[in-house]
């Protein structure tokens, strides 16, 4: 869509220029272990993922762009917004992607005694040049040696492949943990499993952090510093450390004793691990679902506590069996969906899902459950192929990979749909190795499959059409 597009724009040129405030952050201050509290805060508190959750895919993605570019315009040296910002263009908008990872190399040849922006440079064009991308990593080393995020990205680098170097790797990983003992990052995380030696170091780094933290989205770093340490002891010190953990979260409580559902099932999870009884996790469930009792957190302890009494049928062979499992569970789920009715699969997907296999439901019953599970998104479709119809350079066709075909018809002239459809169930079953419905795809003109997404973004009209167009006129501009 055109207003994502020129957010991106905008959000590119405003970071490349150098235009930043020059009072926000000392021009060569490079970015730390942590990401400062003020950023992280912001990020939590605008970015959260819940919330993102629940919004239109146009208005996520403005507000992720412009919370990130007023965050690097104001801290310019930190480098968690820049790693938001590339991750989420690499995979929800590949063409502006690729002008933003030539500006950032345009970046580094500008300024080349700058590590951060060596750093971006190279983090950017690993898998795209891989020589000039190690190059620039190396680079960003050797002028900031006490530069923790090159060492990172190096030792990823040389994990495996063609350039796996063991010995590289384990001489950028212990360096980075010699600089950034207690940090939770992710792929950092990774590359310590491969390092056991180095466990019991950044246990207790970790652990002497965490001492001092009281802010709840921190404190859930204790899971990490919890595996560490198991795998940092040997199997007769567990007790002892199940015993420490037990401790660790009556601290933890007590420290949040107001915190959500997500909360709950943080404190839930590692009384697990410190090996509490049944009884105890099952009261706590039961205080979540009481406290909770509409949260995504509720449903999973629903959904797999319904699991665990409704085990599936061992023999694929017993009709009867697999009958009674089926219509247990339509049964469940119809329950789940009204006592859910936020959880978007719930209400969007699971009972189209459910009863594919069930062929003792009605025509009836199958075909509103074909509608409910499209609905969501064939009135924009139609609203689209109406704009765009009379165009010659677009033509817009629909699959129908329903086995049912009859079916289709009576459908599409209830709900007064005139986009083209073609029957296509054999075609696709043969073409892939499981699909997933709705799709939408971009083919060019020379049968290449230029663009696809799963799934339906719960845009307006307007929205749906804008994004479509725009992905459109990208893909005729690239070829």
């Amino acid at each position: 869509m055109r207003n994502y597009l020129s957010v991106a724009s905008l959000l590119a040129a405003a970071f490349l220029s150098n235009s930043f405030p020059a009072q926000a952050q000392s021009a060569r201050s490079l970015p730390g272990c942590e990401t400062a509290p003020e950023v992280r805060k912001i990020l939590d508190e605008k970015l959260n993922p819940k919330m993102l959750d629940k919004m239109k895919l146009s208005e996520r993605v403005a507000l992720e762009r412009q919370v990130l570019n007023d965050l690097i315009a104001k801290y310019p040296r930190e480098l968690e917004p820049y790693q938001t910002l590339v991750n989420s263009m690499r995979s929800e908008d590949p063409d502006q992607y690729a002008e933003l990872r030539n500006r950032l190399v345009k970046m580094a040849k500008d300024d080349p005694n700058d590590p951060l922006a060596l750093l971006l440079a190279g983090w950017v064009l690993r898998g795209k040049d891989t020589p000039e991308s190690l190059r620039l990593l190396e680079a960003a080393k050797a002028k900031a040696p006490n530069f923790p995020w090159p060492l990172k990205e190096l030792a990823s680098d040389y994990f495996s492949g063609k350039i796996a170097d063991q010995n590289k790797v384990k001489e950028n990983t212990e360096t980075f943990f010699a600089i950034c003992p207690a940090s939770t990052d992710s792929s950092a995380q990774w590359l310590l499993a491969k390092d056991p030696a180095l466990l019991p170091k950044v246990a207790v780094a970790l652990r002497a952090r965490l001492q001092t933290e009281t802010h709840s989205q921190r404190l859930k770093d204790y899971e990490v510093l919890w595996g560490i340490e198991f795998r940092a002891r040997p199997p007769a010190e567990h007790d002892a450390l199940r015993a420490q953990l037990t401790q660790d979260l009556k601290r933890l409580a007590a420290l949040n004793p107001e915190g959500d559902a997500e909360w709950q099932v943080f404190l839930i999870r590692g009384y697990k691990q410190s090996g509490a009884s049944q009884e105890t996790i099952a009261t706590m469930e039961d205080a979540l679902i009481h406290e909770f009792p509409r949260s995504d957190e509720a449903f999973e302890i629903v959904r797999t506590r319904w699991d665990k009494a409704h085990k599936e049928p061992e023999e694929q062979s017993d009709t009867p069996a697999w009958a009674r499992y089926q219509k247990e569970y339509e049964e469940a789920l119809k329950g789940w969906m009204r006592d859910y009715p936020d959880e978007k699969y719930l209400q969007q997907y699971a009972w189209f899902y459910a009863i594919q296999e069930d062929d003792t439901i009605s025509e009836k019953d199958g075909i509103a459950a074909l509608d409910t599970y499209l609905e969501a998104e064939l009135p924009h479709l139609e609203k689209f192929y109406e704009k765009v119809k009379g165009r010659s350079d677009i033509q817009v066709l629909t699959f129908d990979i329903d086995e049912d075909l009859g079916l289709v018809a009576p459908y599409l002239k209830e709900k007064g749909y005139t986009f083209p459809v073609l029957p296509a169930y054999s075609t696709v079953v043969s073409l892939l190795d499981g699909f997933a419905i709705p799709q939408n795809w971009i083919v060019d003109p020379h049968g290449m499959w230029r663009w696809k997404q799963v799934g339906y973004g719960g845009e307006s009209d307007a929205d749906f059409e804008k994004e479509m167009l725009a992905r459109f006129e990208s893909t005729k501009t690239s070829q």
